[in-house]
């Protein structure tokens, strides 16, 4: 079976596509690679505790059940302290809002 015959022009315009593409593939994922570098961090981070989790667990679905209640636990872990904190700064903000203090720097 042989290859057709590509022009210069079809493989310039096919490696021009590609590149943009690429590059809008990179733009539209700038703001989304943040997370996944933490998400990256966090997933070696808590890899061998999560081996031990998953030796707990037998069964046939066994790996399932294991990363649905490791990923809730850790959630809470991280998500919980987080409202905590933005319920206490909330808290602050109102309190020096109602001396006006806040907004009398404006």
């Amino acid at each position: 079976m042989s290859v057709p015959d590509v022009s210069i022009a079809q493989k310039i315009a096919r490696y021009t596509l590609i590149g943009l593409l690429v590059v809008l593939g990179a733009w539209m994922l700038q703001r989304f690679l943040p997370a996944l570098c933490w998400a990256v961090v966090l997933a070696i981070g808590t890899s061998s505790l999560y081996d031990r989790w998953l030796a707990i667990f037998q069964g046939k679905r066994r790996h399932i059940w294991a990363a649905l209640t490791f990923t809730s636990i850790v959630g809470i872990v991280v998500i919980v302290p987080l409202v905590y904190g933005g319920i206490v700064a909330l808290r602050e903000a109102i309190s020096l809002d109602s001396t006006n203090r806040l907004w009398s720097i404006w």
